[in-house]
């Protein structure tokens, strides 16, 4: 969906499934327990498809744990949304990343560094 969506030249800030999650309690000025996350347009870059695969990749390892361990998650970014380039973290991304989606150091060691060659860095990650 978000490779579909980059193609037609639609960006991150719409409201896209992506930019919601559920909550465990619901807010009392939101429907039920769904909110429209604002990170996504609080968050300026000049890299707004790297914020889109990091967004991706840690709503589904948040969603998949048990199912799709991180290696295995980061090798299909390799393939399907690679390469790209290295990702400033700041304070705050540590914190949603990190607190708020529970992504390893592992997580933000990936995305901050260069990945040249998708198919070398693929192999890379499944050693």
């Amino acid at each position: 969906l978000l490779r579909r969506l980059h193609d037609y030249k639609v960006e991150h800030g719409g409201a896209l499934l992506k930019n919601f999650f559920l909550l465990e309690l619901p807010y009392l000025d939101r429907d039920l327990s769904v909110y429209t996350c604002d990170f996504e347009c609080q968050r300026l870059t000049e890299q707004p498809y790297a914020l889109d695969v990091l967004m991706l990749t840690a709503e589904a390892v948040s969603l998949n744990q048990e199912d799709i361990p991180l290696e295995q998650a980061l090798s299909v970014v390799c393939r399907e949304y690679g390469p790209f380039e290295p990702f400033q973290f700041d304070r705050r991304d540590i914190w949603f990343y990190g607190y708020r989606l529970g992504m390893p150091t592992a997580f933000f060691d990936f995305f901050s560094r260069e990945h040249p060659d998708v198919s070398t860095l693929t192999s890379k990650i499944l050693l």
